[in-house]
């Protein structure tokens, strides 16, 4: 949801920027942390959320970890620091974001063709195949259609499985011709970082 997207990135900015400044020993630092209840509180009603759990790290360590509100709207069971919440799509910063330091490593370059990766990467179209580069899989420029291929899982099947199945998907439109939302290229990346840094994707998350 952009909305959710922005008010998140809002809510990063307003946090961390003003406390990257002061050390635990600084008592403006200490006024911050003890303000961020009521600052929660404030942004769990305005945008009318049931419940959230809020984290902050600094300098390694928790600084605060707690849950607020209630696992579902009008429910009574309370939201705990521990709460498991779907993230969706949340993971694929994860991805980029490990992709981005093995790239910082040296191990991968955004302009690498996949399939010199993965030779046994395939694709519908030969020319794609040949051309995609490990940028394009970040970008939703694929010519996959968007959220294709997204449910197959719910049948059963898993990473590697659709994995092998992305020859079989038609693409809709030309080769970075468009942008259309996609979840499971960021399976092809997942395959990259595995490969080059030999820890998991969960490893590496």
């Amino acid at each position: 949801c952009p909305v959710l997207k922005s008010f998140f990135s809002f809510l990063l900015a307003v946090l961390f920027v003003p406390m990257a400044g002061y050390s635990q020993n600084d008592c403006c630092y200490d006024d911050i942390v003890n303000s961020l209840d009521e600052y929660v509180e404030q942004v769990k009603r305005d945008w009318r959320i049931p419940g959230m759990a809020f984290s902050v790290i600094k300098d390694g360590n928790v600084v605060l970890s707690k849950g607020y509100g209630v696992n579902v709207m009008g429910g009574d069971s309370k939201v705990g620091e521990n709460t498991i919440f779907q993230i969706g799509s949340v993971s694929k910063s994860f991805t980029a974001a490990v992709m981005a330091s093995i790239v910082d490593e040296g191990l991968v370059s955004w302009s690498d063709t996949v399939k010199n990766i993965l030779p046994d990467f395939d694709w519908k179209d030969n020319y794609v195949e040949e051309n995609m580069l490990v940028q394009d899989l970040m970008t939703h420029k694929t010519g996959i259609g968007g959220q294709v291929g997204t449910y197959i899982p719910n049948l059963g099947y898993d990473r590697d499985d659709v994995y092998k199945m992305l020859g079989l998907l038609k693409p809709v439109y030309s080769f970075r011709g468009d942008y259309q939302y996609n979840n499971i290229t960021f399976i092809i990346a997942e395959k990259i970082i595995e490969k080059e840094n030999g820890k998991s994707w969960e490893e590496n998350v």
